[in-house]
């Protein structure tokens, strides 16, 4: 890419600091919004969490979006500032983490619909989301680093060249590393991507087939708040995340691939789409954020539940969203395996309750009960009368053990009621 003149480098740079400062404005509207929700007492769920330490890898690549160029270096050979290379870093490092969260999100859902985990094994497993998340990416951006010195010879012309340089839009991997940038940031980028596609389909899938279920044994019915039904409203958000990745990194993997082979003749309007998709990751992100809590309010069994499928962190009329998915998996037969079951794991209609039957009234036999209505009518309890002696005998009269009879003759201590 670097046979283009001034005038387009500038173009392309240009478009990219204001989609990056319109994604850093989305960026921020989506944390100012989960930290208002937080702050009037939304439950903490795992997805919510996935959703905030998304939205902090892009609040730091956001903002070296809209720095752009203002570190590049002069020339191809020039060493880069510290600037630069802090701004190539952080670019490759939070773009990279961004992945893995966008990943782990699809997860939630997969293990919570196909695995039948419950909310406290994911809330378990997250320790593994920040450990995947964090570490492999550093991985991921020191190796080339410490292989892709400025010693070695990364071109045909034998001039050494630096890792981190002019990558037209910012400082990142230099034209002179090109196939380190696929094979440290858009392969791992495209693993992520075939895993999501393989769990989202597998968890459509899975909800199809519960709902199928439900509708031939007459479980699910037409709530009135429910604009379109849950299964086509889970299916419409996995949709849009597969699309934002696509748009973010796959004209920026043919643009850099294109480069890379044609490095003399490259396309002009290739680069300028990826100039302009590829910083407007935020803002994209934004628009299946907010999508998903008005798909949540149209209703359903998790309305506004604030989990993986659903994306908001409400409550749910006079109960909270875990009671309301505890009853419709209940009812749709999605038990979990501990029991608790994940909070909006499965986004699907308000299924109809079944009528409460009727109190059953006992019915005695016809031989004791003649109106076959009522219970028999039960003698009442009699308590036998104690007597104070023997029969027949005075309560002053003395008996023949010397002691006097009757509750308390002069004689001796009165005695103890007998019952028979």
């Amino acid at each position: 890419m670097g046979v283009f003149n001034e005038d387009e480098v500038s173009a392309l740079a240009l478009a990219a600091r204001i989609t990056g400062t319109l994604s850093f404005v989305c960026t921020l509207t989506i944390l100012g919004d989960h930290l208002y929700r937080r702050s009037r007492g939304a439950p903490s769920t795992s997805s919510s969490r996935i959703i905030f330490w998304w939205t902090m890898c892009d609040l730091i690549a956001t903002p070296l979006l809209v720095l752009g160029r203002d570190f590049v270096p002069a020339t191809h050979e020039e060493i880069p500032s510290p600037w630069c290379q802090a701004q190539g870093f952080l670019m490759n490092y939070s773009y990279l983490a961004s992945v893995f969260w966008a990943m782990f999100m699809a997860a939630t859902s997969y293990l919570a619909v196909c695995w039948r985990w419950s909310l406290h094994d994911i809330v378990k497993a997250e320790r593994w989301f920040h450990l995947v998340s964090w570490i492999i990416p550093m991985i991921l951006t020191l190796v080339p680093m410490f292989t892709a010195t400025p010693e070695r010879n990364a071109t045909a012309t034998g001039h050494p060249a630096p890792l981190w340089g002019d990558a037209i839009y910012y400082c990142w991997i230099s034209d002179a590393w090109a196939q380190y940038r696929v094979y440290f940031f858009y392969n791992p980028v495209m693993v992520c991507f075939f895993l999501n596609v393989v769990m989202y389909l597998l968890v459509v899938k899975e909800i199809w087939r519960v709902f199928h279920e439900a509708n031939s044994m007459g479980k699910v019915s037409a709530s009135p708040s429910a604009r379109f039904h849950a299964r086509y409203r889970f299916a419409i958000k996995c949709a849009m995340y597969l699309g934002v990745f696509v748009l973010v990194y796959g004209f920026a993997l043919a643009n850099r691939l294109e480069s890379m082979l044609n490095p003399d003749d490259p396309l002009f309007a290739l680069a300028m789409l990826h100039g302009i998709l590829f910083p407007l990751k935020g803002t994209l992100n934004a628009l299946v954020y907010f999508s998903s809590h008005i798909m949540a309010r149209a209703g359903g069994v998790l309305y506004h539940s604030g989990d993986s499928t659903d994306g908001s962190s409400g409550r749910t009329g006079t109960g909270t969203a875990s009671a309301s998915a505890s009853r419709s998996r209940a009812e749709f037969g999605l038990a979990s395996r501990t029991g608790t079951v994940p909070v909006g794991s499965v986004a699907s209609q308000t299924p109809a309750r079944p009528p409460a039957s009727p109190a059953v009234v006992p019915r005695w036999p016809e031989s004791d009960n003649k109106s076959a209505v009522a219970p028999p009518q039960v003698p009442p309890f009699e308590k036998p009368r104690p007597t104070y002696g023997a029969p027949g005998v005075g309560g002053g009269q003395t008996q023949g053990n010397g002691q006097q009879g009757g509750r308390g003759g002069a004689g001796g201590a009165p005695q103890r009621p007998m019952y028979f």
